[in-house]
């Protein structure tokens, strides 16, 4: 590990194809992440469809909702390439909420709580487009057949 010399916290160096959390898991660090590339991926449980929300790269803060609601984490996060974190855990966490005003902690993690509940809409929005086109698909590979048929029986 190497000291970071803006945060004076450690750097952890991870490999490519590393998960650091899994949608779920309970713990609640918040990485910075100095260099790489990591996958957020979130599952639908409903129709266990898992897309891909987004790609963190250098100068990035991974984590954030957990790290401030205290809540599982909302997405599974992968690394894509060799990345460099800076890991900051719950007890730093806490001593920056006992540091301002009891209102303002509530008003985070109802910030925190919001973009939870879009995230889980948001998914569920791509989750059904997928099915539309799945039954897309079906229905125009019905049509093409009907056209096939209504050919063979006009020559």
């Amino acid at each position: 590990m190497v000291v970071n010399p803006f945060t004076q916290d450690k750097e952890i160096v991870f490999g490519a194809g590393r998960t650091l959390f899994k949608q779920g898991d309970r713990d609640r660090d918040l990485f910075f992440v100095v260099r790489g590339e990591i996958d957020l991926i979130v599952r639908d449980e409903a129709s266990g469809t898992e897309v891909l929300i987004e790609t963190i790269k250098d100068k990035s803060v991974l984590g954030t909702m957990s790290f401030l609601e205290g809540e599982a984490r909302s997405a599974t996060a992968i690394t894509k390439t060799e990345v460099t974190l800076v890991k900051i855990n719950q007890s730093v966490r806490d001593k920056i909420f006992k540091s301002v005003p009891n209102w303002f902690g509530v008003l985070v993690k109802d910030l925190a709580n919001s973009i939870r509940r879009l995230d889980m809409k948001y998914l569920k929005l791509v989750a059904e487009l997928d099915n539309c086109k799945k039954q897309l698909a079906i229905k125009e590979k019905q049509l093409e057949d009907l056209r096939g048929k209504v050919k063979e029986t006009t020559t």
